[in-house]
């Protein structure tokens, strides 16, 4: 995502961007290669930080705190959370497959027996 698809780009600084996104909220946006790190600021308090990485055209995954976020054309496609070893897929869509919109059970993974099943 380019930044000025965020909001009005208010100022620039090198690879870092303020972009007005309505009339309280604030992002700061350092583009670092194939990363753009998100400040989200509302009436001047830090709120939310973010990390984007583009991985394809059309694809980016969002990580915020432990959990990964995957969107293809603007749609999100899958949500990941982060445990002590590895990330356990938590939702999965595909849209081929109508029908193929996978859940997992988070209680199993608290545990660390994660069991996928199909919603």
């Amino acid at each position: 995502m380019n930044p000025d698809e965020f909001g009005k780009i208010i100022d620039q600084y090198d690879n870092k961007h303020i972009v007005q996104l309505n009339t309280t909220n604030v992002a700061v946006i350092k583009k670092i290669d194939k990363d753009n790190f998100v400040k989200f600021f509302r009436k001047g308090e830090l709120i939310l930080e973010w990390k984007d990485r583009f991985v394809a055209e059309n694809v980016f995954v969002r990580t915020i705190l432990d959990q990964k976020y995957t969107f293809s054309n603007q749609k999100l496609i899958s949500t990941e959370i982060m445990s002590a070893h590895s990330y356990h897929l938590i939702y999965s869509y595909n849209a081929n497959n109508l029908n193929e919109i996978k859940y997992t059970d988070t209680d199993s993974i608290l545990s660390n027996k994660s069991t996928p099943w199909k919603n």
